[in-house]
């Protein structure tokens, strides 16, 4: 079905009901589906009436009744119990199966699930343990070849922090759109896809709290176009805290959960960095997605400049995009060209505290290589975005692509 533009008259109803009406009694006066309520008032700065939640009935302990349940891998309660215990102790495959109340093999067959799953399974000296997910020791490649001829243009789009409430889902709307125009087929994201679950920094701001159900906000959310594909990493905060709480790979976890919804174009890359190697002839070049930790600095250049510093003799890429620090920027310390993947996402509280400005806005990088395959040319262009008022204002969103600076 196509979409129907929303009027000036659906607009006015949605101010005047937001308050005191929850999504779904909007959405069924308006005669508009819930998702598109809850868009539309994300676009014009509103907040829904949410009722109070019903009390959810408590469970029982699950230790208690864990050997008098029937065994099944998939069973939710045995696997939680079997999570929880694997991150509190190291078990032989016979301890395992004595908690479990069942047999060696089935054990084995628990911890193969779990390690499906995406949990972090470590052995060693036959014991078994689920442990903090570490950061990729070699960094994933994926190799391209389509580098013979005119420029290629990526799309960089980086923190996007899903299931905030401070989320953009306009301009990343916004910037598919141009993505498309452009030509780009593929989008690269340096981290922060969602925006995770720490109570002490944005338990306040988020929609969503569970793992799952933010990657299912991510297939339903994140656009998807024809000839375009998201490659993403995981950055060691926000998505990166489900795998430091739990072991879960969770970048895994994004890409399997998207795949369940009938999403193949969301690639995972890895855990904190991946390198693309760019090929032409029997050259290359290496372009690397990275999202480092770290506060922000005063000089937008110097974290960059540092990170290049860092890296030790033949370790240094030829292109660097980092996400993190929610900056928009071009740089090329030591010989590297840097960009500044900026973010989809307006100050937060805990940025607003740190005094942390939030650079909204997305990149076109196109590259241009040599005949030996090294660097012949990185052009950017950044499309900055600001206050969601000022574009509902503008218009036009050709008008606002007018703005675009190119470096």
């Amino acid at each position: 079905m196509a979409y129907v533009k929303w009027s000036d008259t659906e607009r006015a109803e949605l101010r005047k009901l937001a308050k005191s009406m929850p999504a779904v009694d909007i959405a069924r006066k308006i005669g508009r589906s819930v998702n598109s309520v809850n868009m539309q008032a994300q676009r014009l700065g509103l907040s829904l009436h949410c009722p109070e939640p019903s009390k959810p009935p408590s469970e029982p302990k699950v230790e208690k009744h864990i050997k008098s349940r029937k065994f099944d891998p998939a069973d939710p309660m045995l696997r939680s119990a079997t999570v929880a215990e694997l991150r509190k102790s190291a078990l032989s495959r016979d301890e395992l199966a004595d908690y479990l109340g069942t047999t060696q093999a089935n054990a084995g067959i628990m911890l193969d699930s779990l390690r499906q799953a995406g949990y972090h399974v470590q052995s060693a000296n036959g014991r078994f343990k689920i442990g903090i997910l570490l950061a990729n020791t070699v960094p994933t490649r994926v190799t391209s070849k389509r580098f013979a001829g005119k420029p290629i243009a990526f799309g960089i789009l980086s923190d996007t922090h899903l299931c905030s409430t401070r989320q953009r889902l306009d301009m990343i709307e916004q910037a598919f759109s141009e993505f498309k125009r452009q030509g780009v087929k593929d989008v690269y994201v340096p981290g922060n896809m969602l925006d995770g679950y720490l109570e002490r920094i944005n338990g306040g701001e988020v929609y969503l709290r569970n793992v799952t159900d933010q990657c299912v906000y991510m297939a339903d959310h994140w656009p998807q176009m024809s000839g375009i594909t998201t490659h993403f990493i995981t950055g060691d905060c926000h998505e990166g805290w489900y795998a430091k709480n739990v072991g879960l790979n969770v970048g895994h976890h994004m890409e399997d959960e998207a795949r369940r919804h009938g999403r193949d174009d969301i690639k995972y890359l890895g855990h904190m960095e991946a390198d693309i190697e760019l090929v032409r002839g029997s050259g290359r070049s290496v372009m690397r997605l990275f999202h480092p930790g770290g506060g922000s600095s005063y000089a937008q250049s110097y974290k960059a400049q540092k990170i290049v510093e860092s890296y030790q003799g033949g370790e240094k890429p030829h292109i660097l995009i980092l996400g993190h620090f929610h900056k928009l920027g071009f740089f090329y310390p030591r010989g590297v060209v840097c960009l500044l993947a900026g973010c989809a996402q307006d100050q937060t509280q805990f940025m607003r505290k740190k005094h942390i400005e939030a650079h909204v806005g997305f990149s076109i990088l196109r590259v241009q290589l040599d005949a030996t395959g090294g660097i012949a040319s990185a052009t950017p262009t950044i499309y900055p975005f600001y206050d969601r008022q000022y574009h509902l204002n503008l218009g036009e969103w050709e008008t606002a692509l007018s703005g675009a600076i190119s470096a």
